[in-house]
């Protein structure tokens, strides 16, 4: 109440339960009672916009609606309103534009047009709906199409044949994929430790060895209990910064929470260039 505009946004919270059930266009918004304001207004729990009703009587939309035989879907006498004909045309622009509410914001924002004017229509419902649906499907897809190409390289650079091949696990190390295993950046067929492959732009890491992932982390994290702490940066400290700041933080927490339940027993030894290479 000291601030400006404070007494419109009060009576404007007040309001807003009263005009979900009028669906007034108006920010007032009453109760009628249960006297004859009530019954008047019976279809919407006796809640009406004063000014709707007042707008309507000068309009003589009552007498006009009664002249022209209009009823409702009861059957019975229809209550002509200024916010019952705004409905219909915001239902009937909805349905010319196939549903999209960003493109039937005229007088309103889409949030009110909905809420007010739409939801209550079987067609936009269903558009909101599938909306809906695509939007959460889209959101999905994104966030499994994570792809990560280690050691500078470029993720848009692999081939589709090889990116396919990653996918279907033909191409997996120990905890990632190598695009190219015959051709080491230091030239040859790669006999490095699986240290290396986090720093190699070879590797390509996929949501399919999220599992793989958080079992090294655990793994290393396990392991800096028992070892000197000096000892453990010095041989997996670029291993674990490439991990949790580089790799890990590209999956969303439902992946991380999905894959923990299917962490494979994972050996430190393996980390290691294998004794008799």
């Amino acid at each position: 109440m000291r601030t400006m505009g404070g007494f419109y946004l009060l009576l404007h919270r007040l309001m807003g339960r009263s005009r979900a059930f009028s669906g007034t266009g108006s920010v007032w918004s009453i109760w009628a009672g249960n006297g004859r304001g009530g019954v008047l207004n019976a279809a919407t729990g006796g809640h009406t916009g004063p000014f709707d009703a007042e707008l309507a009587r000068k309009l003589k939309l009552g007498s006009w609606a009664e002249r022209h035989g209009l009823v409702g879907d009861d059957g019975r006498p229809l209550q002509m309103m200024v916010t019952r004909i705004k409905k219909t045309v915001e239902v009937r622009t909805a349905k010319q534009v196939g549903g999209h509410l960003p493109s039937v914001r005229v007088t309103n924002t889409a949030d009110t047009s909905f809420t007010h004017y739409l939801r209550t229509d079987p067609f936009v419902a269903e558009w909101a709906a599938d909306v809906l649906t695509e939007a959460i499907t889209d959101a999905e897809e994104n966030a499994r199409a994570v792809v990560v190409r280690l050691g500078g390289g470029s993720a848009a650079a692999v081939p589709d044949q090889v990116r396919e091949q990653a996918a279907g696990g033909e191409l997996d190390t120990l905890a990632c994929a190598c695009t190219d295993i015959e051709h080491a950046p230091g030239g040859g067929r790669c006999r490095q430790s699986f240290l290396a492959c986090f720093g190699c732009p070879n590797a390509l890491v996929m949501e399919r060895h999220l599992p793989a992932l958080l079992a090294l982390a655990e793994a290393l994290r396990g392991d800096l209990q028992r070892r000197d702490a000096a000892q453990w940066t010095a041989r997996y400290g670029a291993t674990w910064q490439i991990l949790t700041r580089d790799i890990l933080p590209r999956f969303s927490p439902a992946q991380r929470a999905a894959a923990q339940e299917r962490q494979p027993h994972l050996m430190l030894d393996l980390l290691e260039a294998p004794a008799q290479w």
